[in-house]
């Protein structure tokens, strides 16, 4: 039973679930009592979260966004393809005075500025690694050697190979 409530909520110890006949404010309310503090102060979402800490919840059997819907009670509707960012960066902060709107690309922007882009090897789906790099740039830099050819050596594809030894990836290093 703990394990079902995990998977649907994010919480194996959860148990308060808002009825079906509540507002969406009124649902939100339900986890989140009171006013919201002031700017630069965290309201924790009290409710589950998702993978990667932003609150949640279901109305009606849709999943919502804690922090959009906290926006759309405090300060007004989210125009069609507008983003919530989140001033202070803690994904389940939902106090509206530290939520702003913003477009996709200023989202990423925010994300890289921040420092919450993996950069490197540190990147999910990075293939090569620092070192790999470098040699990769050396060995080019030499001019012995045809992308293909380090491509098939390092298992990546040639322009893979290319944009590594131009800089247009991994230019951090």
């Amino acid at each position: 039973m703990h394990y079902k409530r995990w998977t649907a909520t994010g919480d194996p110890l959860v148990t308060r679930t808002p009825t079906r006949g509540l507002s969406l404010e009124e649902a939100f309310r339900f986890y989140m009592p009171g006013d919201p503090p002031p700017a630069g102060v965290v309201w924790p979402w009290t409710g589950s979260v998702c993978a990667f800490g932003y609150g949640r919840f279901e109305k009606l059997g849709v999943r919502l966004m804690a922090h959009r819907v906290s926006y759309e009670i405090f300060r007004g509707p989210i125009p069609d393809g507008m983003f919530v960012r989140h001033t202070l960066d803690i994904p389940n902060d939902v106090n509206p005075n530290n939520l702003i709107l913003g477009t996709q690309a200023e989202n990423m922007r925010d994300k890289v500025e921040r420092g919450r882009q993996p950069r490197g090897s540190a990147a999910g789906a990075a293939k090569l690694d620092e070192a790999a790099v470098h040699e990769i740039r050396r060995l080019c830099a030499e001019g012995k050697t045809s992308y293909y050819q380090l491509g098939k050596a390092f298992g990546v594809s040639a322009s893979t190979i290319r944009a590594a030894a131009i800089g247009k990836t991994w230019a951090h290093i």
